[in-house]
């Protein structure tokens, strides 16, 4: 990083990173959507020019960040994930969804960003809540927005968009049908079997949905569903609506399989609850799925940053459970292992076979089980079709003794991660999960926090919810298992391992894990740490404990009132929490040590620059302790 980009600020610098990947961005006034800050022409004049960008930041520093999609090569699928009419899950039930870039909105929605095809235009809409944005402009991490960030679940290159997202470009005009013939199909299957339980206005709806989708082919498939129910929605009316319908791109195919649910899908039958008298509970010693690593019977999480080897871990824990095989020397409980992956479905399956021909073992009959896509368990539909599935699979094959969740942000569903209710109810959907098999373990992975490396991302109540946690670094070419949390055992020691590439028998390449060497670490500070730590020396020198020539240390209120100075917190609890943070932090790093309230820092060259800080031979900030 040079001088001039050092001096731009955090927004400034991800425009002049993202106009480095030939990206067109433009300022917008912060806070807002549509508020352009260059005047007549808008998001039109957006530009990857590096000097103009930093012109443009030196201005207006805390601007928001558009981007202009169609002169960037770019589309994208905008989803309303977090609203409950959103037809998004059914529309990709069946089809493959390209791992690739993904922005979380400031409101919860999910931004998927695709390579645009050259030459093509896209329609406006992909179903009910799902917009197609090709030709227009985005928002783009840190920008904000009614009080949200905008923020990157994934840091992975855009992918070509699915051939299954409709084109514009070279479309006869007319009603021709606008579905694959695997969805023609699945349509029809639907209808046959769905109960005539709309109103009139879905009814309406169905029918827009069915024209714009099958075209003129629709019409007899419309007319038999009808046919079915007596009253208007019986042959002449039914004519009169399909005959009268225009399509309009806003209903197709997502909108159908949304309106067609079934009541089991739309209704999910809540759990019983169950009281057990404590003299019929029954204590036994400690069973470990790994061997001092994960006792059975609990819920954990594996945190890191993007690109740090979480999902690496996850892959090779999980298939030394379902073979058998030693995790790393450490013995397993062998048993049924379920992998609920939301990205990266062609990559974790090299990951596998790296695993499997590193070890010399075949995968075949291994009883390891990966979903097709993610789920989303904010939505109790959805939630339980997870249950389901994995009942029926444990029917066949066993109950499960690892059920992996890669990651918590693309298997959340339609909400925030750092609201506390919304986190509560996810906690409560892998508890309900994880309790039809009572020995399981349930393990989630999780990118570690924006500003706070050192916890997951997110809301609290995460944390407390756990039996277990572990934080994954990478440092060099090491990767350290740190555990964080053990609720009921000893924490075990740090393991350090590497990542070795494997070359695939069948073309292309991978990595397993491999013992390392530990490395001597360095704690690197956050921001928000380094502030604290600026403000400890300010509040030193203004109002540091002495006594006989020697420093003390800081009272806690002449700390706290400097650090509060100091940050950009939004209101006075913002502020609050991330000085005890930092504080905390920073005595657990073993920067601090505290007395009654007064904090003294352990780094000599610290204590030694506050010493040295006065000219005129006087102790500054005297306070006799």
């Amino acid at each position: 990083m040079n001088a001039r980009t050092e001096t731009l600020s955090e927004k400034g610098q991800a425009a002049l990173a993202y106009a480095g990947r030939g990206w067109k961005v433009c300022p917008l006034r912060d806070g807002t959507k549509s508020d352009h800050l260059t005047g007549h022409g808008g998001y039109h004049n957006a530009t990857s020019d590096p000097d103009q960008v930093r012109k443009w930041w030196m201005q207006w520093p805390d601007a928001n960040i558009g981007l202009n999609l169609e002169a960037s090569g770019l589309v994208v699928l905008d989803a309303d994930t977090y609203k409950p009419d959103c037809g998004w899950q059914n529309y990709i039930e069946g089809r493959e969804a390209p791992w690739t870039l993904i922005q979380k909105s400031a409101r919860g929605g999910t931004h998927y960003i695709y390579q645009a095809e050259q030459g093509v235009e896209y329609l406006g809409k992909l179903c009910q809540g799902v917009d197609i944005k090709h030709k227009g402009y985005i928002l783009l991490e840190p920008s904000t927005f009614e009080g949200g960030q905008y923020r990157f679940e994934t840091d992975d290159e855009p992918e070509p968009c699915p051939d299954w997202v409709p084109r514009k470009a070279g479309a006869p005009e007319g009603a021709k049908q606008t579905v694959t013939e695997d969805d023609r199909l699945l349509i029809l299957h639907r209808l046959a079997d769905a109960p005539n339980d709309l109103s009139r206005e879905d009814w309406v709806r169905l029918c827009f949905a069915l024209k714009h989708a099958l075209g003129d082919d629709g019409r007899e498939a419309w007319l038999d569903f009808c046919n079915r129910f007596p009253g208007e929605k019986k042959q002449g009316e039914a004519e009169r609506v399909w005959d009268t319908a225009k399509p309009d791109g806003t209903s197709n195919a997502g909108t159908i399989f949304y309106l067609l649910q079934t009541p089991a899908q739309k209704a999910v039958a809540p759990k019983t609850f169950n009281l057990v008298a404590v003299g019929d509970l029954e204590y036994r010693p400690p069973v470990f799925l790994a061997e001092g690593l994960i006792e059975t019977e609990t819920l954990g999480l594996l945190f890191g940053d993007p690109g740090c080897g979480k999902s690496f871990l996850a892959a090779d824990l999980s298939l030394s459970v379902a073979t058998g095989e030693p995790f790393h020397g450490r013995a397993v409980k062998q048993g049924t292992v379920i992998y609920i992956a939301g990205e990266g479905h062609n990559g974790l399956a090299r990951r596998f076979n790296a695993w499997a021909q590193h070890h010399g073992r075949s995968l075949k009959g291994v009883p390891m089980f990966k979903s097709e896509r993610a789920a989303q368990f904010l939505d109790g539909a959805s939630a339980q079709s997870v249950t389901n599935a994995v009942r029926s699979l444990a029917a066949k094959v066993g109950e499960p003794a690892l059920i992996v969740v890669d990651t918590l942000a693309r298997n959340f569903g339609g909400g925030d991660e750092n609201s506390t209710q919304e986190m509560g109810q996810f906690i409560a959907a892998m508890d309900d999960l994880r309790s039809n098999w009572p020995e399981c373990v349930l393990l989630i992975v999780h990118h570690s926090g924006h500003a706070e490396k050192q916890r997951a991302r997110g809301a609290m109540a995460l944390k407390g919810a756990l039996d277990f946690e572990y934080r994954l670094e990478k440092e060099g070419d090491a990767l350290t298992l740190t555990n964080t949390k053990m609720k009921d055992a000893e924490p075990p020691v740090d393991q350090v391992f590497a990542l070795e590439t494997v070359d695939l028998e069948r073309g292309g390449s991978s990595a397993v894990l491999v013992e390392g060497e530990a490395v001597v670490r360095r704690v690197r500070l956050t921001a928000t740490q380094m502030l604290g730590l600026t403000t400890y020396k300010t509040a030193a020198l203004a109002h540091g404990v002495w006594d006989d020539g020697a420093f003390k240390g800081v009272q806690l209120e002449d700390w706290r009132a400097e650090f509060y100075r100091k940050h950009t917190g939004d209101t006075s609890e913002a502020k609050k929490k991330a000085f005890q943070r930092v504080r905390k932090d920073l005595v657990d790093y073993g920067k601090m040590t505290a007395t009654d309230d007064v904090y003294l820092a352990c780094d000599p060259a610290v204590s030694l620059e506050i010493l040295m800080s006065g000219t005129d031979g006087t102790i500054p900030g005297h306070v006799p302790s």
